[in-house]
């Protein structure tokens, strides 16, 4: 949770003004880059390219939350000029399939391919408004029917709009195309194939779900809890920036994946919930060099709810309640207030905030009380993510909106947060800020310093 007090603001743009600056490191033959980044579209090439007549710009918006507008509303509300609405699962999904949301068969899938216009010589752009994380599936099932000449918008919709692109209204409805699908069966995996790796310690699985599905803190309706036996874990959205939702630098997107200790001559297997994340995690491995890469296209809608396949549980039934402890209480500052928030916290209990170099603490329920009156004034929103819990600690990555943070167009602040857990309340915790968040603060606030100047 993220302290807002003015006179730490005002600290804080202090040091920075008597800060030295950095020196700028050239780029050399060395430097990391993408292995594939003709996969990956820039907003400045996409507007360049909007009146290309061989192009053509898919809008597959995330599934909306209950209550809110459809894909098709939202793309029809707004989208960037020339795009075709696709959507993203009963478009592409087989409603005849051994299990829900297998991608289209052949014959399907070059039909709505030339629904939407798209021939064997267009070039393809998708996006949608969750950093591609559900497009990313056409990605892979454009390729896998053996279209490459596909780009992911890189930051998508939300990097266009914060950028203050065009947008139009309405529909666009293109003139059909023809498209010829030749299958890459090596682009897919089935359940044999993730029975095979499961005893082959050279094939590598990957679950591209949020941490707090891998440990088995969260589940999906009707799946079995954990995650498939031997899988390494790292979510999808952990590739992005959190801000306008474009893919790491390849410096940091190789040092995000350094510690699954990847093999560039491993096969590797993503999955996810139904095939949509870990697709993404997919593009991010083909962005790295892998070439030995696949979709288990069925994912844990064919493999967590089959009772005759294992699945790993990560923590105790303990470990599982401690976490939902920590949960709880942020849930509850957002829909109830500080009071139902408070009643997760032990009457003594104390909160330390560590961001620039210095820690504030916060000491005991009254303490406690104030400061969180202060965020809620200040519009305060936050989402933790559970990534670890052993026996009464529990780690998260958490995301924190603020009308500052907004202001300056920064937010989310992104941080590791470390809980005690004592009884079933809040004993301690640390709220740390990621170095990434604390230069984006740095830099926007030394920006606003000269603005004034």
């Amino acid at each position: 949770m993220l302290r807002t007090n003015p006179l730490f603001t005002i600290f804080v743009l202090m040091a920075l003004l008597i800060s030295a600056c950095q020196p700028v490191v050239a780029p050399t033959e060395s430097t990391p880059h993408y292995a594939h980044p003709e996969a990956l579209a820039s907003t400045e090439w996409l507007a360049d390219h909007l009146t290309d007549p061989s192009l053509r710009i898919l809008d597959g918006r995330a599934p909306p939350d209950e209550g809110a507008p459809t894909s098709q509303a939202a793309y029809e509300a707004g989208h960037i000029p020339g795009a075709v609405h696709v959507d993203v699962i009963a478009d592409i999904s087989d409603p005849n399939g051994a299990v829900p949301m297998l991608i289209l068969p052949k014959a399907d899938f070059e039909a709505l391919m030339g629904r939407l216009g798209i021939g064997n010589d267009t070039t393809v752009v998708i996006y949608d408004d969750m950093g591609n994380t559900w497009m990313a599936r056409v990605w892979w099932a454009l390729r896998y029917y053996g279209h490459d000449n596909v780009k992911l918008l890189d930051g998508g919709l939300t990097k266009w709009t914060l950028e203050g692109r065009p947008l139009e209204t309405g529909t666009n409805t293109p003139s059909p195309a023809t498209f010829t699908a030749h299958v890459r069966p090596e682009l897919l995996a089935t359940r044999a194939d993730v029975e095979q790796a499961i005893a082959d310690p050279a094939i590598v699985l990957i679950d591209a779900l949020p941490a707090a599905y891998y440990i088995g803190v969260q589940t999906y309706p009707s799946f079995r809890t954990g995650h498939i036996p031997t899988a390494l874990n790292l979510p999808g959205p952990d590739n992005l920036d959190p801000v306008d939702n474009t893919v790491l630098p390849p410096a940091e997107l190789a040092q995000l994946w350094q510690p699954l200790a990847l093999q560039p001559d491993q096969r590797i297997i993503t999955y996810c919930g139904g095939g949509y994340v870990g697709a993404f995690d997919l593009f991010l491995l083909y962005q790295l060099g892998y070439e030995q890469i696949s979709l288990y296209d069925a994912s844990l809608i064919e493999w967590a709810t089959a009772p005759e396949l294992p699945m790993e549980m990560t923590l105790t039934p303990a470990e599982v309640a401690n976490a939902a402890v920590v949960a709880d209480a942020a849930q509850a500052l957002m829909a109830a207030g500080v009071d139902a928030s408070l009643a997760y916290f032990a009457d003594d209990a104390t909160y330390q905030v560590v961001m620039m170099g210095e820690t504030t603490t916060y000491t005991g329920q009254a303490e406690l009380r104030a400061w969180m009156e202060e965020l809620v004034a200040q519009h305060f929103r936050i989402e933790v993510q559970v990534v670890q819990a052993a026996g009464d600690m529990v780690t998260t990555k958490t995301f924190t909106w603020n009308d500052g943070t907004v202001q300056l167009g920064i937010a989310p602040l992104v941080a590791t947060e470390a809980y005690t857990i004592r009884d079933g309340k809040i004993q301690s915790a640390v709220w740390t800020l990621s170095p990434a968040s604390e230069a984006k603060l740095q830099a926007a606030l030394a920006a606003a310093t000269a603005s004034t100047e």
